[in-house]
């Protein structure tokens, strides 16, 4: 019986370790485990030998046209996500190109559309959807501002928190005889169009006491089913005993009731 403790002890030690060194202790650095990104996928013939036109869109509008150019979300990371993309408002203000926050529309978003808007992405894939701006006949001379987002959103923390990420393409788009907006180079360091995704630290923390805690639970259901096995050993080898016992008092019974009646006393 005290080798079969042993081996429970000992084999509930090995789950418990084998737990412990599965997810990394140190919860407060995660691990990057890929990315995913917006691209362009196809660069209009008008403006291939421009700068910048493999990371912005930067075609020149005439009122009465449309501009259709395919770009691309791509995943590198090791789970599937679905991306919502959208067009979304911007301005340049102090020579700087400055994002508006949310969804908030302006006349160039109000000309875009994005087919699909919604894609579902899987681990090491990339697909396509086309954008097509469409410019009325009353357009009037401007540069216009925008960005095309891909928005990601992912799964809430042990908090209920929910973090939505998103990354973009800017969009430099002069109509009519407008001047363009002179690009320049230090206009591509801020162009991040990849959304880095990293293991949760909260959520490997917190899978690593599921673990353990999962392995103590192991423990303690061995351990207890070894105390009720020896309790129940112990309870079928009394009640032998007493029956044995039970059995010697009355053969002894029997033979003394013998002899008294041989013997007549």
């Amino acid at each position: 019986m005290k080798k079969r403790f042993r081996f429970l002890l000992l084999l509930a030690l090995v789950v418990i370790v084998s737990s412990a060194q599965r997810f990394p202790t140190h919860a407060t650095e995660a691990g990057s485990v890929g990315s995913v990104g917006i691209r362009i996928a196809q660069i209009p013939a008008a403006v291939a030998e421009e700068p910048f036109s493999d990371v912005y869109i930067i075609s020149r509008l005439q009122p009465s046209t449309i501009l259709t150019q395919r770009l691309e979300v791509f995943n590198t990371s090791t789970q599937e996500f679905k991306v919502n993309v959208y067009p979304g408002a911007a301005t340049f203000v102090d020579e700087k190109f400055v994002v508006v926050d949310g969804k908030i529309s302006n006349t160039l978003t109000s000309r875009t559309k994005l087919t699909p808007n919604v894609l579902s992405v899987k681990p090491g894939e990339s697909k396509t959807f086309m954008m097509t701006i469409t410019t009325p006949s009353d357009a009037v001379s401007e540069q216009e501002f925008g960005v095309i987002w891909a928005e990601v959103q992912g799964a809430p923390n042990s908090s209920g928190v929910t973090t939505v990420s998103r990354v973009g393409i800017r969009m430099y788009i002069p109509v009519g005889n407008s001047p363009a907006i002179s690009i320049s180079k230090t206009s591509l360091s801020s162009n991040a169009n990849q959304i880095v995704v990293k293991k949760s630290s909260s959520t490997r923390y917190l899978v690593q006491i599921i673990y353990i805690l999962s392995a103590l639970n192991i423990f303690f259901f061995l351990l207890l089913l070894f105390c009720y096995r020896r309790n129940s050993s112990e309870r079928k080898e009394k009640k032998r005993s007493d029956k044995r016992d039970e059995t010697e008092w009355r053969k002894e019974k029997e033979r003394r009731g013998k002899i008294s009646k041989q013997t007549g006393i």
